[in-house]
């Protein structure tokens, strides 16, 4: 996991806010999970919800890759899909991958940003 979790709660008790409870996000050895993550079945997106707010930036766990991502908050309209920040998707929302020695790029999904 590149970003603490507990270092981004105390930065934001101090400069943000905390945008979710305890028991709402699970700690596992592949990265994090956020419990409130839905998927919209007419779309088929999941639907985050921020963990914090700070200098103007959401942050929240990816659904696909458990990390911590961030957003400023001047990309991010109610109910639009955005791109997600994704460590495994640098650039134009694609990752790649090698598949019985062939190297493809795997679109990945947007997600909608509830906060």
């Amino acid at each position: 996991m590149k970003r603490d979790l507990k270092d981004l709660v105390r930065r934001a008790k101090e400069y943000g806010k905390i945008m979710f409870n305890d028991g709402d996000v699970l700690i596992t050895e592949t990265g994090y999970i956020d419990e409130r993550t839905i998927v919209d079945k007419s779309t088929g997106l999941h639907i985050v919800k921020p963990i914090t707010f700070e200098d103007g930036y959401y942050n929240y766990i990816c659904p696909e890759c458990g990390e911590i991502h961030s957003i400023h908050k001047s990309r991010v309209s109610r109910n639009k899909p955005i791109k997600k920040g994704c460590c495994k998707a640098r650039s134009h929302s694609n990752r790649s991958c090698w598949i019985n020695g062939k190297h493809l790029k795997i679109k990945t999904s947007k997600i909608i940003l509830d906060y």
